[in-house]
């Protein structure tokens, strides 16, 4: 609307409809929860990185190693299956079952 250094602004738009199908305009209003919508999903995943396991190319593996903690552990692993073909992990439970002496 209007040419350059003379630029207008629609005002008293209605809210469009919002659906797959829809080709109305949206207002400023509309923008905003959007907006404010996407800013609030950003702030609560954005420290899943440092909450997360990574994958790390050069280990070639899943690492829980964050920040300037060297080593972490993971903790509520449920008990894993055990058989020959299984690539479950185990938890310290089951380690402690097949091996007493691995928790003294």
């Amino acid at each position: 609307m209007g040419s350059e250094g003379a630029e207008r602004t629609i005002t008293n738009v209605a809210a469009g409809r919002l659906s797959e199908t829809s080709t109305d305009a949206v207002n400023g209003s509309q923008l905003y929860a959007t907006n404010t919508a996407l800013d609030e999903l950003h702030t609560s995943v954005g420290g899943l990185q440092n909450d997360a396991l990574l994958w790390d190319e050069t280990l070639g593996a899943f690492s829980a190693g964050h920040g300037n903690t060297t080593v972490n552990k993971i903790t509520n692993v449920a008990a894993g299956v055990l058989s020959k073909d299984s690539t479950d992990a185990v938890n310290g439970s089951q380690l402690y079952a097949t091996n007493p002496e691995c928790g003294d």
